[in-house]
């Protein structure tokens, strides 16, 4: 009998945590999905221009040589009218990698040693990349948005 009770314990031990295992995961993937779906691209138009939300992209913050931490940064496109939004859609996960190349080679803190960042050198680099990959006609302006971390 004690035998029979260790292993029906063993059993309900061995379903109960294969069950949370379960329900973590789809819960979990079911999230990812959610996310995925609302966070990979929002295009609003407004008259002569139309504004691309990209994911956002984790930025490293340095202290010397070495990274410190990471924040979360949101980018937006200014994309002039008549630009093709699909062939920037195609084109989104070749921006982003370029993002994180170029905020991954250098410092985005002001030189001064104030832990601030320094805004208008990241656009401007960011600009300059988001050109390099979709062409100059296709990107009027990178805006920022939020910065957590």
């Amino acid at each position: 009998m004690n035998l029979n009770k260790k292993s029906l314990i063993a059993i309900v031990f061995f379903l109960l945590l294969a069950g949370g295992g379960a329900l973590a995961s789809y819960m979990m993937g079911k999230s990812l999905d959610t996310q995925t779906a609302t966070v990979i691209e929002e295009i609003v138009e407004e008259g002569q221009v139309a504004f691309v939300r990209l994911p956002p992209v984790n930025v490293p913050i340095r202290q010397g040589d070495q990274i410190r931490r990471y924040m979360q940064l949101t980018v937006s496109l200014e994309v002039p009218e008549g630009s093709s939004l699909t062939a920037i859609r195609r084109q989104i996960p070749r921006l982003r990698d370029a993002f994180v190349t170029e905020l991954s080679a250098r410092s985005v803190m002001r030189g001064d040693g104030s832990g601030v960042l320094n805004l208008d050198l990241l656009k401007f680099r960011l600009l300059k990349r988001a050109r390099t990959v979709l062409g100059e006609k296709y990107v009027s302006d990178v805006l920022l948005g939020n910065a957590a971390g």
